[in-house]
């Protein structure tokens, strides 16, 4: 078996090598199969059987999958990244809410 050095949560590279343009090959958990991302082809072909839960969900071509792959993960990138701007920003008006409270008691205080 080949050692795998992963890259993506669907993908990860393989020791073989493309025989177009000797760059390393990438598998796909998600359809089982083999590709190169340079020549943007895959090593095999689908099999016959429609029913086959690999080859039936599998696109034409590995950017094709790439894509998909990436915008299955996407939306949760995108729902951190707001989670942590609003976090940021009730801090921040945190502080400068309890700011304006201690000026408020200090010139009540005078």
């Amino acid at each position: 078996m080949a050692r795998r050095r992963k890259l993506f949560k669907h993908a990860c590279e393989i020791k073989s090598v493309c025989s177009e343009c000797e760059k390393p090959l990438l598998y796909f958990y998600t359809y089982d199969a083999i590709c190169c991302i340079s020549c943007n082809v895959w090593t095999e072909e689908k099999c016959s059987d429609p029913e086959c839960e690999f080859c039936s969900k599998r696109p034409d071509t590995p950017t094709e999958a790439l894509y998909i792959e990436t915008e299955k993960i996407q939306p949760a990138y995108d729902r951190k990244y707001y989670r942590c701007l609003n976090y940021q920003r009730k801090k921040s008006g945190n502080i400068k809410h309890e700011g304006d409270k201690n000026e408020l008691r200090r010139n009540e205080l005078q």
